[in-house]
């Protein structure tokens, strides 16, 4: 057995290129941070928001998640 995963044929197939865009909107509420991030999905995607996140100070995040296809629209509010 191998100590390295195989990628599986799914994330191996070509799909369409997705523009990412970042909105950061702090008019929008008193408490929170709001921050729209639309991109390409893929594996791992939230964690890596939620870690970058995390990294500049925004904490307690909440999360709506959406996925259109090959498009991932997430909208976080943090403190």
């Amino acid at each position: 057995m191998s100590a390295f995963r195989k990628t599986p044929t799914w994330a191996m197939r070509k799909t369409p290129d997705v523009r990412t865009e970042v909105v950061v909107d702090n008019a929008v509420s008193r408490h929170f941070t709001v921050v729209d991030v639309f991109t390409k999905d893929r594996l791992g995607l939230l964690y890596d928001i939620a870690r970058a996140l995390h990294a500049e100070g925004l904490h307690r995040p909440f999360f709506k998640i959406s996925t259109e296809g090959h498009r991932a629209a997430d909208i976080l509010r943090a403190r």
